[in-house]
Order: structure tokens, then C-alpha cells, then sequence
């Protein structure tokens, strides 16, 4: 998560940290802020499946089929800067 902030970072031109919560936090911040309880719920669903498996793949197949390129992370973040709160390239 650490290199994901940092991706971000250069992306918007401002430092974004990652810090580590635990699953009660972020659910506690989730339904603080709004979202219904029903989407958090798949939100942590979501976590635990993530735990299983951290070191997951992106199966291509599935863009080659749908005709997609694959993105790296980066070309995500530069995409997505402004709704990162940063400003477009």
C-alpha cells in the first residue's frame, strides 16, 4: 500500500501517506461517513477475500476477450488525479 500512495503521490503532486487501520476503523469511518451498512458489509467481505490471496493476479484473458488493454497503475492514478485531489497533466 505504501508504493500505491506513492503512485498516487506523483501522480496529484502532493504526498499522500498510507496508514494502516484495522478492519473496526475503517468499517467505524465507512458508516460515520455515510455509506449504508449493507455496502460496508461487502466492503469488508471484500477485505477478508483480499487477505486470503494479497499476492493476487489479473487474469488478461478477460481483457483479451472484452478487448481491453491492461492498465498499470500508474496510467490509473494519472487517469484518476483529479478525483485524487490533484490537478490533470
Amino acid at each position: 500500500m505504501d508504493d500505491v500512495a506513492k503512485r498516487i503521490s506523483m501522480a496529484i503532486g502532493r504526498t499522500v501517506k498510507y496508514v494502516r487501520i484495522s478492519a473496526e476503523e475503517r468499517r467505524r469511518a465507512l458508516l460515520a461517513s455515510g455509506v449504508p451498512a449493507g455496502f460496508a458489509d461487502a466492503l469488508d467481505e471484500q477485505l477478508e477475500e483480499r487477505r486470503k490471496c494479497p499476492k493476487s493476479r489479473v487474469y488478461l484473458g478477460t481483457h483479451e476477450a472484452f478487448g481491453v488493454r491492461p492498465t498499470t497503475f500508474w496510467e490509473f492514478a494519472e487517469k484518476y488525479a483529479t478525483v485524487f485531489g490533484g490537478q490533470p497533466r
